[in-house]
């Protein structure tokens, strides 16, 4: 599986409901979140499937200290950060049994030990949403950037993996990582 498609992206987007109030917030981080969480996964990999959990409530929070103003650099700005602190919230949980490569020679976790959103790549996708700033203005939601960039921004997101595999004829456990492998 994967996250969405474009197309699903931005028809989901288009049917939020405009509103008034505060609750633009819970509804932006929903439709993110249903997106991409237990969709999103590892690109090249097989095995167990990894699961994916977006940072749904830092989302929000990080929406609702928004100050919504005329400058949009600076409103533009604010979503990036609430974006990175939710992709920073947000985790990747790789399981025992997940080969990257070919499952032999020894590339099969046997047991993982960390699995991390690379800080890197939270940087190159807060670069993506701050494109947003120089983005023009739409009236239709369907002709709308901002589900690109969002989608954009995820795939930029990669995963380091540390563990340990014991595939035969390994004597015992032999560690293993898979660094920054990128999010689909």
């Amino acid at each position: 599986m994967s996250i969405d498609s474009l197309n699903d992206w931005k028809s989901t987007f288009a049917a939020l409901p405009n509103v008034s109030d505060s609750s633009w917030t819970s509804n932006l981080a929903g439709w993110v979140n249903d997106r991409v969480t237990n969709k999103a996964t590892l690109n090249g990999g097989g095995g167990t499937t990894p699961i994916f959990t977006f940072g749904q409530a830092a989302l929000e929070s990080g929406l609702s200290t928004m100050t919504l103003t005329s400058d949009q650099s600076a409103a533009i700005n604010s979503l990036a950060t609430a974006f990175e602190s939710a992709f920073l919230a947000s985790a990747m949980v790789v399981a025992t049994g997940f080969w990257f490569g070919s499952p032999l020679p020894t590339t099969t976790f046997s047991s993982v030990t960390t699995s991390l959103i690379d800080v890197a790549s939270v940087a190159l996708a807060k670069a993506k949403i701050l494109e947003l700033a120089t983005a023009p203005l739409v009236s239709d939601p369907n002709d709308s950037h901002f589900p690109v960039k969002i989608r954009d921004a995820f795939l930029l997101l990669t995963v380091t993996t540390i563990g340990f595999d014991q595939t035969p004829p390994a004597t015992g456990p032999l560690p293993l990582t898979d660094a920054a492998r990128s999010v689909i």
